[in-house]
């Protein structure tokens, strides 16, 4: 720091406060501004206004949220006043467990049946990637010729 002797008093008033800081600059030497200023200046600038964009969208979505649990809190408690949700508990609904059984019956019947087409299937699919996989090995793909030279040149 360099020390300077200036001639400022005690109690300025904010009246000469323009004169006074002139005054006090006067003696000081103007450095020049770094060529990076304005980049920073302007990246700073970037990320507050990113920062503001980013509260103001997070405001946003949790009105969004929020708007979305009351709708769907007053439409399940609607569903539940307009069924008499606790006879419907305590009675059940008929036919209700009928439709189940049968679901499970039918996939059952369905995945029972099974004969071994899909893994025959499934094999020539592997088998078919396999010798695309080698032949494209034999005919030197560009990348893998260089993955090869480079290993070659390791050794």
């Amino acid at each position: 720091m360099v020390k300077r002797k200036t001639d400022i008093p005690a109690e300025p008033r904010l009246d000469d406060l323009d004169a006074l800081i002139e005054q006090a600059l006067r003696d000081d030497v103007v450095l020049p501004v770094p060529a990076t200023l304005h980049k920073r200046v302007t990246e700073q600038v970037r990320l507050v206004a990113l920062y503001e964009h980013e509260r103001k969208r997070f405001r946003y979505s949790m009105f969004t949220l929020s708007v979305s649990l009351v709708v769907m809190l007053g439409a399940a408690a609607g569903l539940l006043i307009a069924t008499n949700f606790y006879t419907v508990m305590l009675n059940g609904v008929s036919g209700a467990k009928g439709q189940y059984d049968s679901l499970v019956v039918s996939l059952g019947a369905y995945f029972s049946g099974y004969t071994g087409a899909y893994t025959l299937l499934v094999s020539a699919i592997v088998a078919a990637v396999t010798v695309f996989l080698a032949l494209t090995l034999l005919w030197g793909h560009p990348k893998v010729r260089n993955i090869s030279e480079t290993s070659e040149s390791a050794k």
